[in-house]
């Protein structure tokens, strides 16, 4: 007996009820409860953006106590103190941080200082061009000793922790001036620091969206000082070259102090580091050095673009919030104050979380609702293949024993071999030997009664139905009666009748092809046994 398995859609049916079961026993927090205010789901790309970039953006300030020594003729001009604001970028969470190289960079620093000495030269009638020049062809930087380096120090703190927090000190790793490429690698001690991702090189092309992101000092002339940094939008408007060296020309605005900062596309990834700008009366045109050229920096020095265990969570939560997943957004930014106890950002959202779900209720199934739903498939699996197992435990139980061997449980007696079963006969192989059948029955194989004809005197009943007892005919005088055959299925094929010889003084009937062979009765066409003496006919 075949057992037919559930199909594909009463299996989809049982999961659909068993989900909507699930979600009807869901806790009240998986609803919507409702609310007002801004919608965080509605939040633009720009906002999104700027949550994800902002934790690894950080101040950078370079002190500069430093003199100018004359190659030529040893003279010295100094000291010159000097500090300069600039932006940065954590690119690894071990301490690297990256930076426009002229905010660090001694000839940078150099060029600052001739462009200063010829606006005081110009002042008292100088060419301030003629001075520019011989500043930066005979001098150079020095410190307080004789052909020490100049005395620089530098340091970070990190846009999304406020102005309570510890600057951090930093080494300069590696640095390459404007002129050669704008970038710099520097390092702190600290770990498990935010990132920004950095895009891989050569991944931009003309139009993409962009936002520069920096510190621009003209603002602390108006504002109070503030480690909030700013996001001007713009697009990536060509590729040029200064020298042979690549940057990126973008329409975003960009003034004194952002120099450093990344410049990031819609999926925060550092497309550029934000280097210099060229302003005209009609127009400005502002570059950043790309992300190639960062990268073959840090890993020149061994160090990799990655992600740490802050980015992971606090991300993971930035996704969740800005889908409307409220609970789980507060799970991964306690996550990550697990990580960084003081993190600001981290505090921040996890508040603006717990509003949000306080005013709308969690958009989605939230973990605990998806952990629902996997326990409900989870014990659906379980049923469909405990009846699956059942199923096919049962085909194996109902199978036929093969030949030559014993059901289990019974033992055969000593020395009794299990008879050698054959397999029937198919209706080609029966034609073959035996000939074509006769009566004009169904082919071999199908399942049909076979009809016979009735030997004479015995109805009108085949063999094998219910009809009147038949009549035999009677026998000829001194011949008992002789019994009346019993049914029986109709043989594969009949056997052989051998033919009784009458009694001696007994005359034998007529004989002939129409006629009995033993008594000479007539002979009814397709009988088979004698209506006179019940004797089988050949």
């Amino acid at each position: 007996m075949r057992t037919n398995l559930p199909t594909w859609k009463s299996a989809l049916g049982v999961v659909a009820v068993t989900g909507a079961a699930l979600l009807a026993t869901a806790p009240p927090a998986l609803a919507q409860d409702g609310g007002g205010g801004p919608d965080p789901t509605a939040a633009p790309v720009q906002e999104r953006v700027s949550a994800e970039v902002r934790p690894g953006v950080v101040y950078l300030q370079t002190e500069v106590h430093t003199y100018l020594r004359n190659v030529a003729d040893g003279s010295v001009e100094g000291p010159f103190d000097e500090t300069y604001q600039c932006t940065g970028f954590i690119v690894n969470p071990n301490g690297y941080v990256a930076t426009a190289g002229h905010c660090v960079s001694d000839l940078d620093i150099q060029e600052s200082l001739a462009k200063e000495i010829s606006a005081n030269a110009a002042q008292s009638g100088y060419d301030p061009t003629l001075i520019y020049d011989y500043v930066m062809a005979n001098y150079k930087l020095e410190g307080d000793v004789g052909g020490s380096a100049a005395d620089k120090k530098v340091t970070v703190a990190q846009a999304s922790e406020g102005s309570s927090q510890t600057p951090m000190q930093a080494q300069i790793v590696d640095s390459k001036p404007n002129a050669q490429g704008d970038v710099a690698l520097l390092k702190v001690n600290a770990t498990n620091l935010p990132t920004v991702e950095v895009a891989p090189a050569n991944s931009t092309t003309t139009g993409t969206q962009i936002m520069s992101i920096g510190y621009p000092g003209v603002v602390d002339q108006v504002m109070d000082p503030s480690l909030e940094p700013t996001f001007k939008d713009g697009s990536i408007s060509g590729t040029q070259n200064q020298k042979g060296v690549p940057f990126l020309q973008i329409t975003a605005d960009m003034g004194q102090g952002m120099s450093g900062g990344p410049t990031v596309n819609q999926q925060g990834q550092v497309v550029g580091i934000n280097s210099m700008g060229v302003s005209e009366r009609s127009a400005s045109f502002n570059y950043v050095a790309p992300s190639s050229t960062l990268l073959e920096m840090m890993a020149r020095n061994g160090v990799q673009p990655q992600a740490g265990a802050f980015d992971e969570a606090y991300r993971a939560g930035l996704a969740d919030y800005y889908q409307g997943y409220y609970s789980d957004a507060e799970e991964q930014f306690a996550r990550v104050l697990d990580i960084a106890p003081g993190s600001k950002a981290a505090t921040d959202f996890k508040a603006r979380a717990a509003r949000a779900h306080d005013q709308y209720g969690d958009r989605g199934l939230g973990l605990l609702g998806w952990g629902l739903i996997g326990g409900g498939l989870l014990v659906l699996l379980a049923v469909v293949g405990l009846v699956v197992g059942l199923v096919v435990r049962k085909r194996r139980r109902s199978a036929a024993v093969p030949a030559g061997t014993v059901a289990p449980g019974f033992t055969l007696p000593q020395g009794y071999q299990v008879p050698q079963q054959q397999q029937p006969m198919t209706g080609q192989q029966f034609q073959q030997q035996y000939g074509q059948p006769q009566y004009g029955q169904p082919q071999y194989g199908q399942q049909q009664p076979v009809q016979h004809q009735a030997p004479a005197g015995f109805g009108s009943a085949p063999f094998g139905q219910a009809g009147p007892a038949p009549s035999p005919a009677s026998p000829p005088v001194g011949f008992p009666a002789p019994a009346a055959p019993a049914p029986r299925p109709e043989p594969a094929a009949a056997p052989a009748v051998a033919v009784a010889t009458p009694p001696a003084g007994i005359a034998t009937g007529p004989s002939g092809p129409g006629h009995c062979p033993n008594c000479g009765a007539a002979r009814a066409t397709g009988a088979r046994f004698c209506g006179g003496c019940g004797v089988g006919i050949g």
